[in-house]
């Protein structure tokens, strides 16, 4: 809970850092706006939205149409750049709609279906639209089917496909150093994680646990109201009984888990990398040369002091 605030409040601050100055007719955002806002860590919290499509009819023969791809499930955002993760076909957005009229006869069907193709960076959204009716006759014996008639039309739309980030889980890498000094032993790591994939990583010991974030994701909506996940930087940390010093942690041995997040990916499988450093500082202290320099100075000290008094 204290972590979700100090997050929240951090990105109070610096959303308001970059807001223009009332004097500039802008709207006036208060601290409440920005907390009332939707903040989300992974993909699957973003809710969905049918959005609002644009409706612009067409005609082809006797019968109007229209299809509009309003945009993609799973969007996300970063800087001017708008991503997806996932099959384009699958994840598109689309609505479109039909009605008929024959130009003689009586209707009978108008059957619709709308399919979605992918050609390199574009996809094609196709509603399909088949119509049918019939005329009659009749005469002193009666009426009779005289005609029974097909109507068949398509209506498009297409959209580039925004970037599609591949499937991929790069390995936390660790590197946990052992360093041995002459008169104690201590060990400490660091955690490197694919920033451009994770956005923060948790480091659990037997004694607590460590959470680094860099990105967090705040819940918007396009022109044409579907949710997307616009990119947040931030520097935040919350420690629980781990020492730490800037992006060096203090654990006792190798007896940790580190999990590492993001919008998309995640994964827990660490790379560890051990280093053993030995520091004796009794040979440095005994070099003739720090004791050539150290000699005169504890001399020339105790003349001085000797003056004074």
């Amino acid at each position: 809970m204290r972590l979700s605030i100090l997050i929240l409040l951090t990105l109070a601050l610096a959303y308001i850092n970059v807001l223009p100055c009332s004097g500039s007719g802008s709207t006036n955002v208060t601290i409440q706006d920005i907390l009332d806002q939707r903040y989300i860590g992974n993909i699957s919290e973003l809710p969905y939205s049918p959005g609002n499509p644009s409706v612009q009819w067409q005609t082809q023969g006797h019968i109007q149409g229209w299809i509009d791809v309003i945009g993609w499930r799973n969007l996300s955002k970063q800087g001017n750049a708008y991503f997806i993760a996932g099959n384009p076909v699958q994840l598109a957005i689309v609505a479109g709609d039909a009605k008929g009229s024959p130009p003689k006869g009586i209707f009978d069907s108008l059957d619709k279906s709308i399919s979605v193709t992918q050609s390199g960076n574009n996809i094609t959204a196709s509603l399909h639209a088949v119509m049918k009716y019939h005329t009659i006759y009749c005469d002193d014996n009666g009426c009779f089917v005289n005609g029974r008639f097909t109507e068949t039309v398509t209506f498009q739309d297409n959209e580039t496909i925004p970037t599609i980030i591949s499937n991929q889980n790069p390995e936390i890498q660790v590197i946990f150093r052992e360093m041995n000094f002459s008169l104690f032993n201590t060990t400490d790591l660091r955690i490197n994680i694919n920033n451009s994939i994770y956005d923060r990583y948790l480091l659990t010991t037997k004694n607590g646990s460590y959470e680094q974030v860099n990105r967090m994701w705040r819940v918007e909506q396009t022109a044409k109201g579907i949710y997307f996940a616009n990119e947040s930087i931030v520097d935040i940390f919350h420690s629980n009984n781990v020492s730490h010093a800037q992006d060096v942690l203090k654990v006792d041995d190798l007896n940790f888990t580190v999990k590492a997040n993001g919008l998309y990916f995640s994964i827990d499988k660490m790379n560890i990398t051990t280093q053993r450093e030995n520091h004796d500082p009794i040979p440095q202290f005994m070099d003739g040369t720090l004791i050539g320099f150290l000699l005169p100075l504890g001399i020339f000290y105790l003349y001085i002091k000797r003056q004074i008094s």
